[in-house]
């Protein structure tokens, strides 16, 4: 199988409703992928077999920042390299484009590969309920990487922040945090910083 890019609507719906059945359920924003897909077509990436899609990588840049939003693999085709192969050319097409790092977030299924291929984890906590104050007020080992408020859209409501430098994962902290704070949730977010090869 060679790796493609994703040239025109049908192919994007397509891979959109693998992404959906593979790894969300959630809905994709359909007009934000084809925005990427006009302005940056070489970061929309994924591997068929016949007309099967096995694995796929959709990557974002904007403002000298990028990320890898999804990373996919159907479950016939894990463990075959596959999405291996999708990152590493991503990686390659972000060197070549001059950016300096790329960032994601991880499923607990994904940590271990992410590691594998060089990329530097901490914890994100996240929240709508509680404050940055109170995420914080779980005084933990770690050093806090960064705190704060984000939010998706000025419609959207502020969510807090806090990232927390570890070494390796540590479920048991996420687990204190999500019970601790309820509404809260965690998840393991990676940046690998892009030297030229």
């Amino acid at each position: 199988m060679k790796i493609r890019q994703i040239e025109n609507l049908s192919e994007l719906d397509k891979a959109i409703s693998f992404i959906k059945e593979t790894l969300s359920p959630y809905a994709l924003d359909r007009d934000a992928l084809m925005r990427e897909m006009k302005q940056n077509p070489n970061l929309l990436l994924y591997m068929a077999d016949m007309d099967k899609i096995a694995a796929a990588v959709f990557g974002t840049a904007e403002n000298n920042k990028s990320k890898i939003d999804y990373v996919c693999t159907d479950k016939a085709y894990r463990r075959q390299g596959f999405a291996k192969k999708l990152m590493e050319e991503m990686l390659h097409r972000l060197r070549v484009r001059g950016f300096e790092s790329v960032a994601l977030g991880a499923s607990e299924m994904g940590e271990k590969f992410y590691e594998e291929m060089g990329f530097v984890g901490k914890l994100l906590i996240q929240s709508e309920r509680h404050s940055v104050e109170e995420l914080l007020s779980l005084k933990t080992k770690y050093p806090v990487a960064s705190s704060g408020i984000w939010k998706q859209s000025p419609e959207s409501p502020p969510v807090s922040q806090v990232v927390l430098s570890l070494s390796q994962v540590d479920r048991d902290l996420q687990r204190l945090y999500e019970k601790k704070f309820p509404d809260c949730s965690t998840q393991m977010i990676y940046t690998m910083q892009l030297s030229r090869q």
